[in-house]
Formats: C-alpha cells, structure tokens, sequence
C-alpha cells in the first residue's frame, strides 16, 4: 500500500498531459488515443517528451531514476502506415523518431 500512495504522484501527472496509465509491480505504461487526421504529429511527440520530463523530474526528486533504456513509445495503427500532409511514416518508425526525455 505504501508503495502505491508513494507512486499516485505518476497518475496525477500522467492524466495532466491526457494520459491514461496503467501501473503494475516495476512496470509504468502511458496510454493517449491519437487521431492523425485532427491532430498534428508534432504536438503528440511533444506532449510525449513533456510529459516524460515531467516523470523524470518527479523520479529525480524522490530518488528514483527513469529508465532510459526500457522507455519506449508504441504507435498502434489500423493501417500499415500513417500519412500525414502527404509524408507517409510506418508506425515502428514513429518509436525510433520520439525522443524520450534523459
């Protein structure tokens, strides 16, 4: 139980930058519906960063440190790729192009 009151911090801010999440044992997942025809891809990574900074931030103030090696962003499609203004991106890509906030 302490653990979770400790962790509640994460929630507020993930749901800050319109995340939802998920917590488990030692594992923290960030959920955010996007729709690429009404939303510019930009805002989307910079809310991404925003709000990594910010649990970064948090984690560095009670002594806990991000794990920059197992963070990672997932873009789940219903199509092979995404095209945006013309520039087509495959969805793997978008993991490697977020960058994630050290």
């Amino acid at each position: 139980i302490l653990f979770i009151l400790f962790t509640k911090e994460i929630e507020f801010i993930a749901k800050k930058h319109g995340f939802a999440i998920h917590m488990y044992a030692d594992d923290t997942q960030l959920y955010i519906e996007f729709n690429p025809l009404l939303n510019d891809i930009q805002d989307l990574e910079e809310k991404i960063v925003d709000c990594l900074k910010d649990i970064r931030d948090w984690m560095l103030l009670n002594h806990l440190q991000l794990n920059t090696e197992k963070t990672k962003a997932l873009v789940i499609a219903k199509r092979d790729e995404l095209d945006i203004d013309g520039l087509k991106i495959n969805p793997e890509e978008l993991v490697d192009a977020v960058p994630v906030a050290k």
